[in-house]
């Protein structure tokens, strides 16, 4: 699904600071949010999968990761202590936001190394379901 901008060019709704952040050492990564002008002051929430880009099919609209125990969880509103800080909120006067990814080093389970999770952002209307959802944004857990 391609998303017109408010210029009728592609908007990915969310770009990543890095595409991967190191296990051992952890890191850092700022997910930027940019919608349309006419969701400003809008609803945001982030949602992750570690399956993959699905689609998945929510109340209408097409979500690009995989249903798995993780997306469920964050489509919940339930995140992992402190891993993605800032997950919901509004966005500004400009449509604008940002999340950050927060991997401590060495507390993830070993398993995940090598492993990519990804996160796509959705954004509503106070009254309404949710309108909008960002292009899905891999992070590769590297050793």
């Amino acid at each position: 699904v391609l998303h017109p901008g408010d210029d009728g060019g592609f908007m990915p709704f969310v770009r990543a600071s890095a595409d991967r952040v190191s296990w051992s050492a952890g890191g850092s990564i700022d997910l930027d949010l940019e919608f349309p002008a006419a969701m400003a002051f809008s609803i945001y929430q982030t949602l992750a999968s570690a399956e993959g880009t699905g689609p998945t099919l929510r109340n209408g609209l097409s979500i690009p990761l995989s249903a798995d125990p993780l997306f469920a969880m964050t489509f919940q509103g339930r995140y992992l202590g402190g891993v993605i800080q800032r997950p919901t909120g509004l966005l500004d006067g400009a449509a604008k936001g940002w999340v950050t990814l927060k991997l401590p080093p060495a507390k993830a389970p070993p398993s995940i190394i090598g492993r990519s999770v990804w996160f796509s952002v959705v954004s509503r209307d106070p009254w309404s379901s949710w309108q909008w959802a960002s292009v899905a944004a891999p992070v590769l857990i590297t050793p």
